[in-house]
């Protein structure tokens, strides 16, 4: 009971505005005691109070307490990206040339259990590479296959990439000898000519390009004469926080390595979005690079009047290409390690317009979390025609067979499709 002292005239009773933003108000009864000269202003003890004191005490510690905390930390602590505000048109409806179907789904899969994470997958002379996880090249022909490189005990698994490397990209140069993209270690030749596969190092990972370290080597493209471009996804983040370099502001790179014994690489240009694949034109006029941040694919000129200058060659796809590989139509096969479909939530969607949010968030949620939340399990592969417009797409809707498409390589009227979170590669017939 709270007791008043007051005049003789009425005294107004004042709810807060707590009280007030309740569902449910206990009414007040107003007991006047003149012989005293006070007013009693009490609850009536008829009225069940619980419910609002128990909402209260929620509302109080389940909301306002815990807001104030992150939003007090949030003003202390930073934000390990350095995000730009950008804005991506809404997602393409899956209709038409995009319409779903099951084409992944019915793959069939190829030296279950032997090929770990094949995230790197090349063909030359009927053979087929495949760079995997655990560190092995295997050379596979006819059912037949045959390890050219193996890494040694503990980097002989694949759960210690940061320690002994990833293999993300295979191409065979002009002498026969293949060439081989690590994430962490560099650029290297394994020569064919020696009767050990020995291994020369040509872009090392531990020494500076220009005065820069390298972070993240993703894909590489060849030329007739040699020359190899390749990209760096970041110029913050390695492999292992590549999330982040998906969320910040553009500082991927592109460079060149000459064919010549000892030629150093150089950078051509900076401040790409999460380049993840590179693929140089047939007539070596141009490269296509794909902008996975971007849902995108730009084209660089190396030659003619426009060397230099970049343009947009597709645009709003529906996913963050992975990996682009020249098509036998004369097109370009792209897959992608996530997808973007209309009517659904998309992270990379989300936080394109909303750059102090995801900052704020990235204080708070752990890099898994935020993984898992940025890649949804879905198989999809599109081909593009020479003018970058879909004209077909093979889908793995549930995820089980291809839940991302890592790479492709398309020979004899098959495409071979590698996933790096699975231990097969996908034969899928045209």
């Amino acid at each position: 009971m709270l007791r008043q002292r007051t005049k003789q005239q009425e005294v107004p009773v004042k709810i807060s505005a707590l009280a007030a933003s309740l569902d449910e108000i206990p009414p007040l009864v107003d007991d006047h005691d003149d012989k005293k000269g006070m007013h009693t202003i009490r609850l009536d003890t008829d009225y069940d109070g619980g419910k609002p004191a128990f909402l209260a005490v929620v509302v109080l510690f389940g909301v306002f307490v815990p807001a104030s905390f992150f939003g007090i930390a949030n003003l202390f602590l930073s934000s390990p990206i350095d995000s730009e505000r950008y804005g991506l048109e809404p997602p393409p409806k899956y209709e038409s040339e995009l319409l779903a179907n099951t084409r992944l789904t019915s793959a069939e899969r190829l030296y279950e259990g032997h090929v770990q994470g094949p995230r790197a997958l090349t063909v030359h002379d009927g053979f087929l590479y495949v760079g995997t996880s655990d560190g092995k090249i295997v050379r596979i022909k006819d059912g037949k296959n045959e390890t050219l490189q193996r890494r040694r005990a503990p980097c002989d698994v694949a759960d210690r990439e940061q320690q002994c490397g990833r293999i993300m990209s295979l191409k065979m140069n002009p002498d026969g000898n293949l060439l081989v993209l690590d994430a962490y270690i560099g650029l290297y030749l394994l020569n064919f000519s020696t009767a050990a596969y020995d291994v020369q190092a040509l872009v090392s990972m531990p020494e500076l390009v220009e005065g820069r370290r390298l972070q993240h080597l993703h894909d590489m493209a060849l030329t007739r004469r040699g020359f190899v471009y390749f990209i760096d996804v970041s110029g913050r983040f390695g492999r292992h926080k590549r999330v982040y370099s998906l969320m910040s502001r553009p500082t991927g790179r592109l460079l060149l390595r000459g064919p010549t014994e000892g030629a150093a690489a150089q950078f051509l240009f900076d401040e790409l979005a999460h380049p993840t694949s590179v693929l140089v034109s047939e007539d070596e006029d141009s490269l296509l690079i794909a902008e996975a941040s971007r849902a995108r694919i730009i084209r660089y000129w190396i030659k003619t009047q426009k060397v230099g200058e970049r343009e947009m060659f597709a645009d709003n796809l529906p996913g963050l290409p992975s990996v682009i590989r020249p098509s036998s139509g004369g097109g370009f096969w792209v897959g992608f390690s996530g997808i973007r479909e209309e009517n659904r939530f998309s992270l990379l969607d989300w936080f394109s317009s909303k750059t102090a949010l995801a900052k704020a968030i990235t204080k708070f949620v752990p890099m898994r979390m935020m993984s898992w939340i940025a890649y949804r399990s879905y198989g999809l592969l599109v081909e593009l025609d020479a003018a970058g417009s879909i004209i077909r797409s093979l889908h793995d809707p549930s995820g089980h067979v291809l839940p991302s498409v890592d790479a492709i390589e398309e020979y004899d009227g098959f495409l071979y499709i590698g996933c790096e979170s699975r231990d097969y590669v996908t034969k899928v017939k045209l």
